[in-house]
């Protein structure tokens, strides 16, 4: 896997062209931040867009592994990954190169904190898909970010057995601070 090097944005309107869920998933987990630069994971609510919880996932750190285990998957992203992803670790969904360059930006997201935003578009092969992936993070019940809350866009054609992009190509950080 390449590593990435995402654009730091200081404000959401120079994201290039994100979409109308997208952004409407960004303003819900912006609803529950309650005066906080990271809201509580308890205070996101998902029915503030219900149109978008079959692409919304979380994933809980556990910082003995340091590894992200996924707590939540809307049924998109289960039919993306060919199967239930409930209860499984970063590592068991996406294997170790992927999983290294993935846990990376989730390091930067609950660290820092920010969210991430990617798209892309291609043709490879006989496949076209588009992607698009927002994700923030939520903190636990004593404010420590420890949660990482997503939403993945795909449209997905022409091969049964695929993965979805890993998105480091066209990738920007926004501080939290700033949104």
């Amino acid at each position: 896997m390449q590593a990435f090097e995402p654009t730091l944005l200081s404000a959401v309107d120079q994201l290039p062209a994100p979409s109308e869920p997208a952004l409407s998933f960004l303003e819900a987990w912006k609803a529950a931040r309650r005066g906080n630069t990271v809201p509580q994971k308890r205070d996101f609510d998902p029915l503030l867009v219900p149109q978008l919880l079959p692409y919304i996932w979380i994933y809980q750190h556990d910082p003995e592994t340091d590894l992200y285990r996924c707590r939540l998957a809307g049924e998109k992203i289960h039919d993306a990954w060919g199967g239930s992803i409930m209860g499984k670790s970063s590592l068991e969904i996406l294997g170790g190169p992927d999983n290294d360059v993935v846990t990376e930006i989730w390091r930067a997201v609950l660290g820092t904190p920010l969210v991430h935003y990617g798209s892309d578009e291609r043709l490879s092969g006989t496949m076209l898909y588009r992607a698009e992936r927002m994700v923030a993070p939520l903190a636990d019940a004593g404010d420590t970010p420890a949660f990482i809350l997503g939403i993945s866009l795909y449209a997905l054609g022409g091969e049964i057995n695929y993965s979805p992009p890993a998105l480091l190509q066209r990738t920007f950080h926004i501080l939290c601070r700033d949104i």
